[in-house]
Order: structure tokens, then sequence, then C-alpha cells
């Protein structure tokens, strides 16, 4: 899915994670963080969700 947004500067933190990020007139801040939950867990499939979220 492509969003047509620009991550800036983040920090990760040991529970949570701050970003700064831009999108244009039709970004959707929500359906972005829905693709990033889906991301990492799609790249950590061995991890309970529970743990993540």
């Amino acid at each position: 899915m492509e969003f047509n947004a620009a991550l800036g500067r983040y920090v990760i933190m040991p529970d949570h994670v701050h970003f700064f990020i831009r999108g244009d007139q039709n970004f959707v801040l929500a359906n972005w963080v829905k693709g990033l939950k889906r991301a990492i867990l799609q790249a950590f499939p061995d991890e309970c969700r529970r743990s993540f979220w």
C-alpha cells in the first residue's frame, strides 16, 4: 500500500515510538498507522500480537 508520505525524525522508546510524518492533502494518519502496525507484525511473525499492541 502506498501512502505518499514522508517520515522525518523518529525516536524509538522502550514501549512506544514518536514520529514526525507529513502527507499530502489525502493523507489519513489512521490508515498510515494501521499499515505500519501490519508491516511490523509481518516482520516479526513469531511474536504474540499482544506483546506489540
